[in-house]
């Protein structure tokens, strides 16, 4: 059985609602239809399964996690308004111009279409009664199955293009967006290291766009791909060099807080003649005080130590942007329907 996901696109209002519970045979209930959400069904008539996304044009900017998966796009409008819609099907465009985009309109006689939906097909209905779900879902199947043909018969006629790691990392996301900028950015700083921490990143980079996009838990693998990133810029053991280091620093501090209250014990000796028990208790304390911050001292350094190695290198930190930038973007799917 085949399965075909489509995407259905579109300002949320009452009418719209109504149209997808009509054409995917399932009740919204108490949904909160303003969230994106997947809705599965079967037709047995066409041997067909269905996966419908239901997005709402305020995601605007999720739509590169969407169209790179989806077989066609149902936009449904329900007001006319000539900016909005031209605005939202450039951005459609703008993620795959040859993905299948079927126009569903509700329209008066006094409602005419523009250019800009004239390339594609529409179907415009007066009223709900209007919905003929076989036509709708009929027209789908050609356009995907024609969509398929066409790809088929490119990759006869034309080379397919290798495409690199990051490009397909930013291919998940919508070009222009603060996400796609930063992949960019890390784009552009790796071209300073070696050719193999470069690949390797890279295709960590592509990994974790993949896994965001499957809406795996977006803390498990941001940090799994850091930890990643650190290793391909610093080896395997990076996290021994850092503590080695850290030791050594905390070492050397109290070395020299062991010197210092050494001289504080022996000048209050001198100074306080004959009342050496005295000075001895005096100059212990005051030893261990410096001790007791030295160690403080050091463990912040050991901190400092290990963040530092990570920010102050400029592919590491190009790397953290991309991930700061995922973690602004809100959940955006909710897939348990």
């Amino acid at each position: 059985m085949v399965t075909s996901s489509i995407l259905i696109y579109g300002k949320t209002t009452e009418t719209k609602n109504r149209f997808v519970e009509q054409f995917t045979q399932i009740n919204l209930g108490h949904r909160d239809t303003l969230q994106p959400s997947l809705v599965h069904n079967r037709d047995a008539t066409h041997f067909r399964e269905y996966n419908y996304w239901i997005l709402d044009t305020s995601y605007q900017q999720s739509l590169s996690l969407y169209c790179p998966s989806v077989d066609a796009v149902l936009y449904f409008v329900e007001s006319w308004d000539e900016h909005q819609i031209t605005q939202d099907i450039n951005a459609l465009k703008a993620i795959n111009p040859a993905m299948p985009l079927l126009f569903v309109g509700m329209s008066s006689k006094d409602d005419l279409p523009f250019m800009s939906i004239a390339d594609y097909p529409a179907l415009w209905l007066d009223n709900m009664a209007d919905i003929n779900r076989e036509n709708i879902l009929q027209l789908l199947n050609q356009m995907i199955d024609e969509k398929k043909r066409r790809d088929k018969e490119a990759v006869l006629f034309f080379p397919k293009i290798a495409w690199t790691p990051m490009a397909k990392a930013k291919d998940c996301t919508l070009a222009g967006s603060r996400l796609h900028q930063a992949l960019e950015q890390l784009e552009e700083q790796l071209k300073s290291a070696s050719p193999e921490a470069a690949d390797a990143i890279a295709q960590s980079t592509e990994k974790l766009m993949l896994a965001w996009q499957r809406l795996e838990d977006r803390e498990t693998i941001i940090a799994t791909y850091l930890n990643e990133c650190q290793i391909h810029l610093y080896g395997k053991h990076y996290r021994l060099a850092q503590a080695v280091f850290t030791v050594a620093i905390m070492a050397t501090l109290t070395m020299a807080a062991a010197v210092v209250g050494f001289g504080i014990g022996f000048g209050l000796g001198l100074w306080s003649g004959p009342g050496a028990f005295f000075s001895g208790i005096i100059a212990g304390t005051a030893a261990a005080k410096v001790a007791l911050a030295s160690g403080v001292v050091g463990t912040v350094a050991g901190g400092l130590i290990a963040y530092g190695l990570f920010k102050s290198n400029p592919i590491a930190q190009a790397a953290n942007d991309v991930t700061e930038t995922m973690m602004m973007f809100p959940e955006y799917m909710d897939t348990d329907l």
